[in-house]
């Protein structure tokens, strides 16, 4: 189950960099960051950088100063979430904190 979940973002990522390639800075930012403005969690910052991955770097110059004040909000730099994660019969409580300053850990066991 967790594999398919894996697999499923996985591939939310790809098509995250093709919507960055192929849709110009302007349009996805409007969109984007609207979206995000009241609650941005983790996943959606994830999907965010990979749309950013994506990008053209001379394009994306002229949306940089926007996307910086953005992310360099408190409520936006920092999420946490907690997911429960079963593997064989044992239940884990992973923490995801995610930011732009530190990396994710993810525990796993069996």
């Amino acid at each position: 189950m967790l594999q398919n979940h894996v697999y499923t973002f996985l591939q939310v990522e790809n098509a995250a960099e093709l919507i960055g390639y192929f849709v110009p800075p302007d349009t996805y930012c409007k969109l984007v960051l609207a979206t995000m403005e009241d609650s941005a969690n983790a996943r959606q910052l994830r999907v965010f950088a990979a749309i950013l991955k994506g990008s053209s770097r001379t394009t994306l110059t002229e949306k940089l100063m926007d996307i910086g004040n953005f992310l360099k909000r408190a409520e936006t730099c920092w999420s946490k979430e907690v997911q429960i994660v079963t593997k064989g019969t044992e239940n884990i409580v992973g923490y995801f904190g995610s930011s732009l300053f530190t990396t994710t850990y993810v525990y796993t066991y069996e």
